[in-house]
């Protein structure tokens, strides 16, 4: 239970930290700008030029990740099928994690990923971002649909099994 509140305490943090943004400091000695003063407020360059191959990559991946999962012919274990899986068959580096299944840090991680994709509104309570919030918006896309693809991608072309179906705690409708 202490842990539940200690994760909730940081999840109301996480989220409500970027709406009290620090005042600018009155000038910042950069060695990389050319007059010595912070000059850029944007740490990015933005513009197409730059983006079209990111959002390219990121396109192609989750297409090819989507088109992957959908010819996937491969169906569910049957419960005979479950019985004949042994955790000794897995590798000595993965074996461990075929002992960890919980449904609470399942749940958990399902909203730490919703919070993952909804983050860039952030950029919308902090007033220097408020301006570029559509190209931090593109870019946030591009991470997560490059993860995506990637992920998935990955996932459907080795077709190995998740360690849970080697735990014989975790509910079968979920094996």
């Amino acid at each position: 239970m202490a842990l539940r509140k200690l994760l909730f305490t940081f999840i109301i943090l996480s989220a409500t930290i970027a709406a009290f943004p620090q005042d600018t400091p009155p000038e910042i000695k950069c060695w990389l700008c050319k007059s010595n003063i912070h000059e850029n407020p944007a740490p990015y360059t933005f513009g197409w030029k730059h983006e079209i191959p990111y959002v390219g990559t990121s396109i192609g991946l989750t297409a090819t990740a989507l088109i992957l999962d959908k010819t996937n012919t491969t169906g569910a274990y049957t419960p005979s099928e479950l019985a004949l899986l042994n955790r000794n068959d897995v590798n000595p580096f993965d074996r461990g994690a075929t002992y960890n299944w919980s449904e609470s840090a399942s749940n958990i991680s399902d909203l730490f990923l919703i919070g993952a994709v909804a983050s860039p509104v952030l950029f919308l309570t902090n007033k220097p971002t408020r301006s570029d919030f559509g190209w931090l918006a593109l870019m946030s896309w591009e991470v997560m649909s490059i993860n995506y693809g990637v992920a998935y991608t990955v996932k459907n072309l080795t077709d190995r099994p998740r360690p849970f179906v080697y735990n014989p705690e975790v509910p079968m409708e979920v094996r």
